[in-house]
């Protein structure tokens, strides 16, 4: 680029800030793979194919992905990922419906993603860069055989084609298709590309969110678990290991501990962040190289579905992916392995036999295997753990490991534990003592961990509206100046003193200026440091304030309740709590797991 053409790109700016938080993206990108999440090899693997097979009234029907990149340019990268967003973020400032073409400054991209820059000028670098990312995405070919799509009435249709998702890219000084002098960087789109966006084909994406992820897997999986939310309405998702790594794509693992460690960053990402609550590992017993994950959606991915649910612009892809049943999304598009059509017989039998497959392949219990560590053979561990509360339990393994302590079981010890289950034996009274000890040692940890995780999902949810609601920077910075001037006057009415000079006060403004929170974690880092109502520590106190006047106030109402005049009326009291107490346990205990999920089921007894 000559000196010129750089001096336009750094004025060609929009007089917006930038404001949007939330971009309207492609649904198809989200689902299937285009860009890559490695930068090594990029010039090297240039084509990647998935190949699915659905059934479809018993006809075998082959699906085809296909990403076909050039040697020069290379196979899109994460960066170049990174650029496309940006493209889509100025997309979604413009409104729809989409032209064929977009006029941008590179300058935009850059600050759209919030690139280093020395001054208010990125480096020759950055802009070299952006223009190869563009370059790099103009030159890929999709070839698309019934997996990309695009609504008609709110129906899919699916393309069979080989297409771009951008036609042409043309830089400031190059020549235009019309034979005129480009004065802005201009890109055109795609014929299907444009096709699914101008059919609302999108959902929405948190862009800050997205663009705040160290890992490239992490933006990758929220892409898709993003989509996926909408599908399942936040319920648990299941999916096989390495159907996952097909649609990131990553390379899969060898071994179950390196493809946990593997996912364990972008997983440690979306937990800490909110979107997911937790992920649950299953390793097959009996196919060795089946493993299974289990995503729990926390309370970002249910505040985004609802939010995506109340805005109409996306209610025509809702409606569309939400009339597809989980099930379906999960089985229907089966991998190319399975080449042959299952008959109406084949399915029941393998519905009929899924049960307990399941219950053998999935992990044992904690308790289940601390049953087991103690002669207790697995059959009758696992009977055990779903037939016996974990407190009962815990008594009897507590009363064995007393016994065997003090030198009272030297032989079969698994038996006599057996036998105490069964029997229901009791504990000494020095037993008792001991257990009541490790009790309430175990209920004040875990009423300590139920108190952070609720204060976490409180300051969660605080500061998603703060964030959704933080000032841009002028306005913050204005603010925080505002702020200052107010305290000196009021400092003045009381004590006296002298005003801000105008000096005095440009200087805080610059001083703000440079201070001022620009990254998502600087903005929530700022809120807690600043108002209590964002820290921990002070909700939590909020919590055990609330609690504090519930207990008082119940105290009070069951003394009016209860007036205890003899011994007879506190003994009648005391086995009235009781007898509500176990009804209440017993109640909890028999109470089914929400989620119609074997995996899930096993895991929650």
């Amino acid at each position: 680029m000559n000196e010129s053409n750089k001096n336009k790109e750094n004025l060609i700016v929009k007089s917006s800030n930038l404001p949007l938080s939330v971009i309207k993206t492609d649904v198809n990108l989200s689902r299937l793979p285009f860009f890559a999440l490695y930068r090594e090899r990029l010039k090297k693997q240039l084509e990647r194919e998935w190949v699915f097979v659905k059934i479809d009234e018993n006809e075998h029907v082959e699906l085809v992905w296909r990403v076909m990149a050039t040697q020069r340019y290379g196979y899109p990268s994460p960066f170049a990922k990174k650029v496309h967003r940006a493209i889509e973020y100025m997309l979604t400032q413009n409104g729809f419906p989409v032209p064929e073409y977009l006029d941008f400054s590179l300058y935009e991209i850059a600050t759209i993603l919030g690139l280093k820059r020395t001054g208010s000028v990125y480096s020759g670098k950055i802009y070299a860069d952006i223009k190869n990312a563009l370059f790099s995405i103009t030159s890929t070919s999709i070839e698309s055989k019934g997996v990309f799509c695009y609504l008609d009435n709110g129906k899919k249709r699916y393309v069979h084609d080989m297409f771009h998702l951008y036609e042409r890219v043309v830089f400031v000084g190059e020549t235009l298709p019309d034979g005129t002098i480009a004065e802005k960087n201009r890109v055109y789109f795609g014929e299907w590309y444009l096709k699914s966006l101008n059919s609302l084909y999108i959902k929405p994406l948190y862009f800050p969110y997205w663009n705040s992820f160290r890992s490239d897997i992490a933006r990758r999986l929220y892409e898709y678990l993003s989509f996926i939310s909408f599908a399942t309405k936040c319920k648990p998702f299941r999916i096989e290991y390495l159907r996952l790594c097909e649609f990131l794509p990553i390379t899969p693992q060898n071994y179950f501990s390196q493809a946990r460690q593997k996912m364990k960053t972008a997983h440690e990402e979306l937990i800490k962040t909110g979107f997911l609550k937790k992920v649950v590992w299953r390793k097959s017993k009996t196919d060795p190289k089946k493993w299974i994950l289990i995503y729990h959606f926390g309370l970002r991915a249910k505040e985004e579905h609802k939010r995506g649910f109340n805005d109409d612009t996306y209610r025509p892809v809702i409606l569309a992916v939400e009339t597809a049943d989980i099930e379906e999304i999960e089985e229907v598009i089966e991998q190319g392995q399975e080449k042959k059509a299952k008959s109406k017989g084949q399915k029941a039998v393998e519905r009929a036999v899924a049960l307990p497959r399941l219950k053998e392949e999935t992990e044992l219990s904690p308790l289940a295997q601390e049953l087991i560590n103690r002669g207790i053979t697995k059959a009758v561990a696992i009977d055990f753990a779903e037939n016996f509360s974990i407190e009962y339990l815990a008594e009897k393994i507590a009363l064995h490991d007393y016994k065997k302590e003090i030198g009272e079981l030297t032989t079969n010890a698994a038996g006599w534990l057996r036998e105490a289950i069964v029997q229901n034996y009791k504990p000494s009274e020095e037993q008792l003592k001991k257990q009541a000890k490790l009790l309430e040692k175990q209920a004040q940890q875990e009423e300590q961990r139920t108190l952070e995780e609720k204060a976490k999902e409180i300051q969660e949810t605080r500061l998603t509206e703060a964030m959704a609601n933080f000032p841009e920077e002028e306005q913050w910075v204005r603010e925080r100046v505002v702020e200052h001037v107010n305290v000196r006057k009021m400092t003045i009415e009381a004590v006296g003193g002298e005003p801000f000079t105008e000096e005095e006060i440009e200087e805080m403004y610059l001083r703000f200026k440079a201070e001022a929170p620009k990254t998502l974690e600087e903005k929530r880092g700022w809120l807690i440091s600043h108002y209590s109502k964002y820290a921990l520590s002070s909700i939590m106190s909020e919590i055990q304030d609330e609690l504090k006047k519930q207990k008082e106030a119940s105290k009070e109402a069951a003394d009016e309740r209860f007036p205890l005049n003899s011994i007879a009326d506190v003994l009648g009291e005391v086995a009235r709590q009781r007898a509500e107490f176990e009804a209440k346990q017993k109640r909890s205990l028999n109470a089914e797991a929400p989620e119609a999920d074997e995996y899930e089921r096993v895991e929650l007894r």
